[in-house]
Protein backbone atom coordinates (compact mmCIF):
# COMPACT_ATOMS: atom_id res chain seq x y z
CA UNK A 1 0.00 0.00 0.00
CA UNK A 2 1.48 3.10 -0.85
CA UNK A 3 2.44 6.20 1.43
CA UNK A 4 2.89 9.82 1.70
CA UNK A 5 5.14 11.58 3.88
CA UNK A 6 4.47 15.07 5.07
CA UNK A 7 6.46 18.11 6.85
CA UNK A 8 3.26 19.85 6.58
CA UNK A 9 2.20 21.03 9.47
CA UNK A 10 -1.81 20.29 9.70
CA UNK A 11 -3.66 17.64 8.07
CA UNK A 12 -4.84 18.75 4.35
CA UNK A 13 -7.93 16.95 2.73
CA UNK A 14 -7.47 17.14 -0.73
CA UNK A 15 -10.72 17.21 -2.52
CA UNK A 16 -12.11 15.57 -6.21
CA UNK A 17 -15.31 18.20 -7.05
CA UNK A 18 -17.95 17.63 -9.36
CA UNK A 19 -19.76 20.68 -11.27
CA UNK A 20 -23.32 20.21 -11.24
CA UNK A 21 -25.79 22.34 -13.65
CA UNK A 22 -26.72 24.61 -11.42
CA UNK A 23 -22.98 25.83 -10.82
CA UNK A 24 -22.57 24.37 -7.48
CA UNK A 25 -19.69 22.23 -7.00
CA UNK A 26 -20.12 19.10 -5.10
CA UNK A 27 -17.78 17.12 -3.54
CA UNK A 28 -17.26 13.88 -4.58
CA UNK A 29 -14.48 12.19 -3.30
CA UNK A 30 -11.59 13.22 -0.74
CA UNK A 31 -8.32 12.14 0.45
CA UNK A 32 -6.80 13.14 4.46
CA UNK A 33 -3.11 13.37 4.38
CA UNK A 34 -1.93 13.92 8.18
CA UNK A 35 0.21 16.87 8.67
CA UNK A 36 1.72 18.11 12.41
CA UNK A 37 5.46 18.77 11.48
CA UNK A 38 6.58 20.40 14.11
CA UNK A 39 3.08 20.45 16.41
CA UNK A 40 3.53 19.03 20.31
CA UNK A 41 1.14 16.31 21.08
CA UNK A 42 0.46 15.17 24.37
CA UNK A 43 0.24 11.81 24.56
CA UNK A 44 -2.08 9.66 27.80
CA UNK A 45 1.02 8.85 29.94
CA UNK A 46 1.79 12.60 29.96
CA UNK A 47 4.80 12.69 27.68
CA UNK A 48 5.02 15.32 24.93
CA UNK A 49 5.87 14.17 21.32
CA UNK A 50 6.81 16.17 18.71
CA UNK A 51 6.94 15.05 14.99
CA UNK A 52 9.38 15.72 12.27
CA UNK A 53 7.09 14.02 10.13
CA UNK A 54 3.90 12.29 9.40
CA UNK A 55 2.75 9.00 7.17
CA UNK A 56 -0.37 8.32 6.15
CA UNK A 57 -1.37 5.00 4.38
CA UNK A 58 -3.08 5.66 0.90
CA UNK A 59 -5.17 2.92 -1.83
CA UNK A 60 -3.59 2.95 -5.24
CA UNK A 61 -7.09 4.95 -6.36
CA UNK A 62 -7.07 7.88 -3.34
CA UNK A 63 -3.00 8.03 -4.56
CA UNK A 64 -4.03 8.61 -8.49
CA UNK A 65 -6.48 11.30 -7.39
CA UNK A 66 -3.40 12.91 -5.25
CA UNK A 67 -1.70 12.82 -8.28
CA UNK A 68 -4.10 14.57 -10.13
CA UNK A 69 -5.00 17.47 -7.65
CA UNK A 70 -2.88 21.21 -8.00
CA UNK A 71 -2.90 21.56 -4.50
CA UNK A 72 -1.23 18.34 -3.98
CA UNK A 73 0.92 18.76 -6.97
CA UNK A 74 2.43 22.62 -5.29
CA UNK A 75 2.99 20.76 -2.05
CA UNK A 76 4.77 18.06 -3.73
CA UNK A 77 6.96 20.28 -6.01
CA UNK A 78 7.64 22.70 -2.62
CA UNK A 79 9.21 19.73 -1.33
CA UNK A 80 6.36 19.44 1.60
CA UNK A 81 4.90 15.79 0.63
CA UNK A 82 6.49 12.52 -0.73
CA UNK A 83 4.70 9.26 -2.36
CA UNK A 84 6.36 6.49 -1.14
CA UNK A 85 5.33 3.32 -3.46
CA UNK A 86 6.36 0.20 -1.11
CA UNK A 87 4.35 -2.67 0.95
CA UNK A 88 7.19 -2.11 3.68
CA UNK A 89 6.69 -0.36 7.10
CA UNK A 90 8.93 3.07 7.07
CA UNK A 91 9.79 5.07 9.62
CA UNK A 92 8.19 8.45 9.36
CA UNK A 93 11.64 10.39 10.22
CA UNK A 94 13.50 8.94 8.06
CA UNK A 95 10.87 9.23 5.27
CA UNK A 96 11.04 13.33 5.96
CA UNK A 97 14.54 13.63 6.19
CA UNK A 98 14.94 14.98 2.87
CA UNK A 99 11.55 17.08 2.93
CA UNK A 100 11.18 20.79 3.39
CA UNK A 101 11.62 21.51 7.58
CA UNK A 102 9.57 24.18 7.70
CA UNK A 103 6.35 25.97 5.97
CA UNK A 104 5.27 29.48 6.51
CA UNK A 105 1.97 28.46 9.18
CA UNK A 106 4.54 25.96 11.42
CA UNK A 107 4.81 27.04 15.05
CA UNK A 108 7.62 29.64 15.97
CA UNK A 109 11.07 28.06 17.49
CA UNK A 110 13.93 29.40 18.91
CA UNK A 111 15.49 30.23 15.97
CA UNK A 112 12.89 32.21 15.04
CA UNK A 113 13.23 34.83 17.75
CA UNK A 114 16.80 35.17 16.67
CA UNK A 115 18.20 38.67 15.06
CA UNK A 116 16.74 38.10 11.34
CA UNK A 117 14.09 35.58 12.45
CA UNK A 118 10.68 35.71 11.09
CA UNK A 119 9.25 36.36 14.51
CA UNK A 120 11.53 39.57 14.99
CA UNK A 121 9.79 42.84 13.61
CA UNK A 122 11.75 44.86 10.69
CA UNK A 123 14.44 47.27 11.87
CA UNK A 124 12.61 50.60 10.39
CA UNK A 125 9.14 50.68 10.02
CA UNK A 126 7.09 52.71 8.03
CA UNK A 127 4.27 54.75 10.36
CA UNK A 128 1.16 55.96 7.90
CA UNK A 129 -0.24 58.82 8.95
CA UNK A 130 -3.86 58.46 6.52
CA UNK A 131 -4.43 59.42 3.40
CA UNK A 132 -1.06 57.64 1.57
CA UNK A 133 0.97 59.63 3.75
CA UNK A 134 4.00 57.65 5.63
CA UNK A 135 7.46 59.03 7.38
Amino acid sequence: MPQVASTLTSDVKYTLWRATKGGVNTPLKHVLIRGGHGVAHRHANGGIDTPVGMLTSVTDDELELLKADEVFQTHQKNGFIRIIETDRKVEPEKAAKDLEAKEPSAPLDDKDFEKGGRAQAPETMKLSLGKGKSK
